[in-house]
């Protein structure tokens, strides 16, 4: 397995024809550069909630941010997510939006998928952007190579996001998080969701203390509103008589 295998040249790489974002999708953008400071002038980790519905757009914009905010500065990212459908799609939008960082006069992107169906933890190594499955680096096996996924750069500059972070708060996560927090002390935490609840409400606490959501989610848009603003199709709902 050589290093050249998981480069994307982005000087080759053709811009995607989705330029624009939607008003909802740039004011999530700006609610992010709120709410993080990059600069590495803040010591001691910092955290937060982005809430959008299905179909908005979470993804699209999480990786916008991460590439024209968080790689365009030096920073590595590692995404986890639960779901291996999600781990693709996460790579697709992150190979779309790359040749973006040619304004930045970043020449090479670095990335690998790690799951059960694609790449090992001990492949992570040396990489700008590590989507991870959480039960790949979990386990065992893949927990010993954290340390070396993140690298020296990851150790200093990293950000962390947790796709559908309503799952953040079971033990895998929370092992995970806790490991990566020992090795950057300052490291930075954004957690996307549609539903950013729990039924029990121990852990609905424990998850709002997560992203420190109380003081309130980095941005929120409720399906309604996508709907009135069209965005999103107005649903009809059709009763079943399945007896």
């Amino acid at each position: 397995m050589k290093l050249a295998d998981f480069v994307i040249n982005i000087d080759e790489s053709k811009q995607d024809n989705r330029s624009l974002m939607m008003p909802h999708q740039k004011d999530a953008v700006d609610a992010l550069n709120r709410w993080f400071d990059l600069t590495g002038k803040v010591t001691g980790p910092q955290n937060g909630l982005i809430v959008m519905p299905t179909g908005s757009g979470k993804t699209y914009t999480a990786v916008y941010w991460l590439l024209n905010s968080g790689v365009a500065q030096g920073y590595k990212i590692v995404w986890l997510t639960h779901r291996q459908e999600l781990i693709a799609q996460t790579d697709s939008e992150f190979r779309r939006q790359a040749p973006s960082l040619k304004q930045y006069g970043v020449k090479r992107l670095r990335m690998i998928s790690v799951s059960g169906s694609d790449y090992k933890m001990s492949h992570a190594s040396r990489m700008d952007i590590n989507i991870c499955c959480i039960q790949s680096v979990a386990n065992p096996y893949g927990y010993r190579f954290i340390k070396r996924m993140l690298g020296i750069d990851g150790q200093r500059k990293l950000i962390v996001v947790i796709d559908e972070a309503h799952h953040a708060t079971s033990p895998s996560y929370r092992k995970v998080l806790t490991r990566i927090s020992n090795l950057n002390p300052n490291r930075i935490l954004l957690g996307l969701t549609a539903t950013p609840m729990r039924m029990q409400e121990s852990e609905h606490k424990r998850l709002l203390s997560m992203f420190d959501a109380g003081k309130g989610f980095i941005y929120e848009i409720k399906l309604k509103d996508l709907i009135r603003s069209g965005y999103l199709a107005k649903p009809i709902y059709q009763r079943i008589n399945t007896n």
